[in-house]
């Protein structure tokens, strides 16, 4: 009888042992996951701020004058009879 008694003690505590350590696992793998939910939750914030500045972009570029300012800006465009000047400094022309 002893010896079932001092088996069912071990075998016990073997049992809590073991659901201890599953339940102080699960515990830092569910921390991980809140904390990359966070992060996930932080990057769409993040995007969404800058798909809501992209969208207000776009809406200034569709009226007549985004759409100038656009062409002046980045291809150079001028309007029909503008003068463009073209200001050489000292250092460039010195080459």
């Amino acid at each position: 009888m002893q010896t079932h008694s001092v088996l069912f003690r071990i075998v016990a505590l073997s049992m809590l042992l073991y659901s201890l350590w599953l339940f102080s696992s699960s515990m830092d793998e569910l921390e991980k996951k809140e904390r990359l939910a966070d992060e996930k939750r932080a990057l769409l914030s993040a995007l969404r701020e800058e798909n809501a500045r992209l969208e207000e972009q776009l809406d200034s570029l569709e009226s007549g004058a985004g759409m100038e300012a656009l062409a002046r800006e980045r291809l150079g465009l001028v309007l029909p009879g503008e003068r463009v000047f073209y200001f050489i400094t000292g250092d460039a022309g010195a080459e």
